[in-house]
């Protein structure tokens, strides 16, 4: 009787002790389980997208006629997603396209503008070649740099009796590279719109100097009031820069951030180097004063007067 008592305790002891055993194997079974689907998944997925990629690589899918001309010379092309409209900047016919987003097709041309014309010449026709950047406002006013330091303003409101017309220009010209019978400033190239204040920031990209020989100046940009009958507001000089690029405008903070790309220089020894500016992007102000930022353009409307510093 006491051998049967001791191997029925035995037992109690041992098949706890077994049952815990058996579930730490049962769970490292099951991990090790949903670690191998885990897997198995991830590897799936992997596949499944490197077939994707391989059954839909990057192709042609259609082409759009656009009447005149070949397109041989163009620059910018700006997309507004209220109404659906694809704006590109078209030197060789003259104008800017203007084509359907939604089914694809031309709908229509703003014409007048410079052409693929040469830079550096000196007269009104050898001083750019335009549209170059391009963008529509709220109010479906279509504004394009052009050559010749102009920009152009255009009615895109199919309703209206204007359609397809320019309505307005502004000369972005300053006197260091213009003058009533010189012109080399350049053209008129990529902008952005603050639709706060209602004002376009224009950069020229590459003006040269007035005077002979007509070296290189400083880029420069240039504030248009939106406004008719679009006042020239300011300039800001950017020396030592190697061009200017796209503006785009920060709602949040309130500023244009301009890329202000450096210059290369080779000197007699050694290999070339990074002219100044330090900061490749700048913010600019429309109102005045100075933010904290990578780097910061103080503009005074009117004054034609800009500070800036870079963070260090």
């Amino acid at each position: 009787m006491k051998k049967v008592m001791f191997l029925l305790l035995g037992l109690a002891l041992m098949l706890p002790g077994t049952i815990r055993a058996h579930n730490d194997d049962q769970r490292d079974h099951d991990d090790q389980r949903d670690h191998d689907r885990d897997r198995d998944e991830r590897g799936a997925r992997g596949d499944e997208h490197h077939e994707h990629n391989v059954r839909t690589p990057v192709r042609l899918v259609g082409v759009i006629p656009v009447p005149g001309n070949p397109v041989t010379s163009a620059d910018i092309a700006w997309t507004d997603p209220a109404t659906e409209r694809y704006y590109f900047a078209d030197r060789s016919n003259f104008g800017v396209d203007i084509i359907d987003a939604e089914d694809d097709v031309f709908v229509g041309r703003v014409t007048g503008m410079a052409g693929p014309n040469p830079s550096g010449g000196g007269t009104a026709t050898t001083n750019g070649p335009g549209p170059n950047g391009v963008l529509v406002t709220p109010n479906r006013n279509l504004w394009a740099g052009d050559g010749n330091s102009m920009v152009r303003i255009a009615d895109v409101d199919p309703n209206s009796a204007s359609y397809l017309s320019i309505i307005g220009s502004a000369s972005t010209s300053i006197p260091d590279c213009d003058s009533a019978t010189a012109h080399y400033c350049g053209r008129a190239d990529e902008l952005g719109y603050d639709p706060r204040h209602k004002l376009i920031l224009i950069a020229n990209n590459a003006p040269l100097s007035v005077n002979a020989p007509h070296a290189p100046i400083a880029p420069y940009a240039t504030f248009i009031s939106a406004v008719p009958p679009y006042s020239v507001l300011s300039h800001i000089s950017f020396p030592n820069a190697g061009g200017l690029e796209q503006p785009l405008w920060d709602a949040e903070i309130g500023r244009f951030l301009l890329t202000v790309p450096g210059k290369i220089v080779t000197g007699p020894v050694g290999p070339p180097v990074v002219n100044q500016p330090h900061c490749p992007v700048h913010a600019v102000r429309p109102g005045g004063g100075l933010q904290e930022d990578h780097a910061v353009v103080d503009n005074a409307i009117g004054s034609g007067h800009a500070g800036r510093r870079c963070r260090s």
